[in-house]
């Protein structure tokens, strides 16, 4: 049987998306919202500093991961709420908050830049996708600033500004597009996001069974068993630990009519693992092998989505997140092996 295994890095590609065309400076015409806060008035009388809030992990089950070892995820907690800042005398306004980046892809920095009128201070802050703010910079009343984009980020980007103190208080934000770089999905259809690496090419091998399907792929060392029962979870992996001289079968296991017991690396999954073996079922015919292709988005363990090559050019689509899968038919044959 052939073998592989499936190493995938995490790095964003794709298509570019479409240019962010930034606000000229500066933009009176900006409207903000009056926002009531009832927090203490903070010293802002030192020069400005990078504030940077650091989240610890939070211990937790550890999924089987779809590649690469498990990660602990990071526990993003509420964000306390913003320092208010001591307005002048006068009207608060924000007259710009923009950014010159275009074509950006996760990972790349991008310049901020603001102005602001009726206080000396203002707050500039990134906006996690729940709402959530996670890391601070306290800056005088115009400038620039560079930001770093995370090799996560995917769609979009958002930072925000606050200018005010405890009777009046204004925020902005400032959403930025985020395309993926030149590293294209090895399918059509492409699904949302962006790929974390180019398509992996591998040997690989697949079995069909009464219940389901086995995988292996070579480059990682690894057996997918995709079962096709019903039941949670819909997926399992596991190392491929079959070396040459080992028994390939066992005899005294006698099969159904038209229906076979797995060998070699399928076989001693199969046999020593009793859940794997009932809800399988018996193979339905023998395994075989060909160029597998694999890549995978760019989201982190273990909410990674895979994308696996079936033997006859369709897509298994597997999600870290539940363990459940889908087959896809792409539009477009795979890309060949180079």
């Amino acid at each position: 049987m052939l073998l592989a295994v499936l190493t995938v890095g995490l790095a964003a590609c794709g298509a570019d998306a479409e240019p962010l065309v930034p606000t000229a400076r500066p933009t009176p015409t900006i409207t903000p919202t009056r926002t009531l806060t009832t927090s203490t008035p903070a010293d802002l009388s030192t020069p400005p500093t990078i504030i940077t809030l650091l989240h610890t992990a939070t211990p937790g089950p550890s999924p089987t991961p779809l590649i690469g070892p498990t990660s602990t995820q990071i526990d993003l907690t509420p964000s306390p709420t913003l320092p208010p800042l001591p307005a002048a005398p006068g009207s608060l306004n924000i007259e710009y908050f923009t950014t010159d980046a275009q074509n950006v892809h996760a990972g790349d920095t991008l310049t901020l830049y603001w102005s602001i009128t009726g206080a000396d201070h203002a707050v500039i802050y990134r906006m996690n996708a729940d709402g959530t703010h996670d890391q601070f910079w306290q800056v005088g009343r115009s400038g620039s600033l560079i930001v770093s984009t995370r090799p996560a980020d995917t769609n979009t980007v958002r930072f925000g500004i606050t200018v005010g103190d405890s009777l009046n208080r204004l925020d902005q934000t400032l959403t930025v597009s985020i395309g993926c770089a030149s590293t294209q999905w090895f399918f059509s259809p492409a699904p949302a996001g962006c790929p974390a690496a180019p398509p992996q090419f591998s040997p690989a091998a697949q079995e069909s069974f009464e219940r389901g399907q086995m995988i292996w792929i070579g480059n990682q060392g690894r057996i997918y068993v995709l079962f096709n029962d019903g039941k949670k979870p819909g997926w399992a992996v596991y190392a491929d630990a079959f070396k040459d001289g080992q028994p390939d079968r066992d005899p005294s296991l006698a099969p159904p009519p038209n229906l076979s017991q797995p060998i070699r690396g399928f076989g001693l999954v199969w046999r020593t693992q009793p859940h794997v073996r009932d809800r399988l079922g018996w193979a339905t015919g023998p395994e075989l092998g060909f160029d597998g292709v694999y890549q995978s988005d760019s989201v982190a363990v273990p909410n990674t989505v895979l994308y696996m090559r079936s033997r006859d050019k369709n897509i298994f689509q597997m999600s870290g997140k539940d363990q459940s899968w889908k087959l896809i038919v792409p539009l477009v044959t795979p890309t060949p092996k180079p």
